[in-house]
């Protein structure tokens, strides 16, 4: 549930700031699965999920895609950042001291690696 609110939120805000052309990834396959599922009139999280609809089919180019963890470690270290946090909304000017590192390892490709189990 998170997940969508993240994603209504983040669609509202691109579309509030007049952004046309942009790429979601999210490493929530479950997220992926329900916006493509035909859900019963029933379903507890169908509310939300038309709402991110709305936004995501609207007048602009937004693709959603599914990239693990491991590629966008700063989302997942401002996620882990958002356990500790008031439950709110929280924009950022700056990125926080805590992250700014892993940021400039984002940007300079730095591998990490990821268990797959078989």
């Amino acid at each position: 549930m998170a997940e969508l609110w993240e994603l209504y939120y983040g669609l509202k805000l691109v579309q509030r700031l007049q952004v046309t052309k942009f790429t979601v990834e999210t490493d929530s396959t479950i997220v992926l699965h329900l916006l493509n599922a035909k859900l019963e009139p029933n379903h507890p999280l169908l509310t939300l999920l038309n709402m991110c609809k709305v936004y995501w089919k609207s007048s602009w180019d937004c693709n959603i895609f599914h990239v693990f963890r491991e590629v966008n470690f700063g989302a997942d270290s401002l996620a882990k950042m958002g356990h500790e946090m008031e439950m709110d909304i929280h924009c950022f000017v700056l990125p926080p001291s805590g992250i700014i590192g892993v940021l400039q390892e984002d940007r300079d490709g730095l591998l990490r690696s990821r268990l797959i189990y078989v």
